[in-house]
């Protein structure tokens, strides 16, 4: 610990250190240790630290709670100490507030809610997403956040995908990379609906590999996201891909689901880039219903000798064939 972190803990601990509760939570994992070393620098500075008892104590993962239903499974230094300060004093607060969005904190979701936040100590834009998603949790009595320091528990960030901090995921469903919408985070809180998905979070899924599980999401809410249209219509083909490939995982469950997908797409037809245009030709083809013909006839009537005009006999033969 550096000396200007032991004057800032000092200082802390002189105004706030018995109004907040920290409780140490170790466990049968070595890097207990360098969390036990820094909750000892913190009750030496004033203050107060106790171990978790009983049904408190931890089932493997060492962390330091930060009051109600706030953890920190990392030391919290560098970078992370002010917003671990802040999480200390919005969690002792009887009411948590912000000087933006605050109207948000105060939307209790209908089902406890699991967030995971990875951070790294080096990285720059984590201090602002910690202290937005920690007011947030010590808001909401359903809300249990887990800030994960994405270097010491790296076996973890792997698990789940992290491939860049901060990251926030909500109950393995959903995540966010960079800055949080709040409005959108708390939508999904509430009834963790795909179809309030944004782009970005959907986005988010797809590259991280996670197709098979978007598709799922959907399926399970029988609606078609308008952040999946989308992404099925955006410029960059890698993530168009990823889209395309929901939809397949999509129709092997829902061939209706992924026929409405291809149908609202359709409507957007006038308004794409050319590339996205033989993609759109191409899913019609896969999965669009047969009163897709007549248009799809009259687009190859229009279209030159070509690529696309070879999409489109293509998707005429497999629809003709269903």
């Amino acid at each position: 610990m550096r000396s200007d972190e032991k004057k800032r803990i000092a200082e802390f601990c002189a105004a706030f250190g018995r109004d907040c509760t920290i409780q140490l939570r170790a466990a049968d994992d070595p890097r207990s240790r360098q969390l036990q070393r820094f909750c000892g620098q913190l009750a030496e500075a004033g203050c107060s630290v106790c171990p978790a008892q009983g049904e408190d104590a931890p089932q493997g993962l060492p962390a330091i709670a930060a009051g109600r239903g706030i953890f920190f499974h990392g030391v919290p230094l560098g970078r992370e100490l002010e917003p671990f300060l802040d999480a200390l004093v919005v969690a002792g607060s009887d009411r948590p507030s912000s000087p933006h969005d605050e109207e948000l904190y105060l939307q209790d979701p209908a089902l406890p809610v699991a967030l995971k936040l990875y951070v790294s100590q080096r990285c720059p834009y984590c201090p602002a997403v910690i202290r937005r998603i920690a007011t947030l949790a010590a808001a909401n009595a359903g809300v249990e956040l887990h800030v994960i320091d994405a270097d010491l528990f790296s076996e973890l960030a792997r698990q789940d995908g992290i491939r860049a901090v901060p990251t926030l995921v909500l109950n393995a469903d959903f995540r966010w990379t960079g800055q949080v919408p709040l409005k959108e985070l708390t939508a999904a809180m509430a009834d963790r609906d795909p179809g309030r998905m944004g782009p970005g979070m959907l986005q988010n899924m797809l590259q991280a590999g996670e197709a098979r599980r978007a598709a799922a999401l959907i399926l399970a809410s029988g609606e078609v996201p308008p952040a999946l249209i989308e992404l099925l219509l955006h410029p960059d083909w890698p993530i168009r891909l990823a889209a395309m490939v929901t939809v397949e995982w999509m129709a092997e469950e829902d061939r209706c689901l992924a026929a409405r997908t291809v149908a609202m797409l359709w409507q957007r037809m006038g308004d794409a880039e050319n590339t996205v245009r033989g993609d759109i030709v191409y899913l019609a083809g896969e999965y669009g219903k047969r009163d897709l013909l007549p248009e799809l006839a009259a687009l190859k009537a229009s279209c030159p000798p070509g690529e696309m005009r070879d999409a489109v006999c293509e998707a005429l033969e497999k629809l003709n064939n269903t």
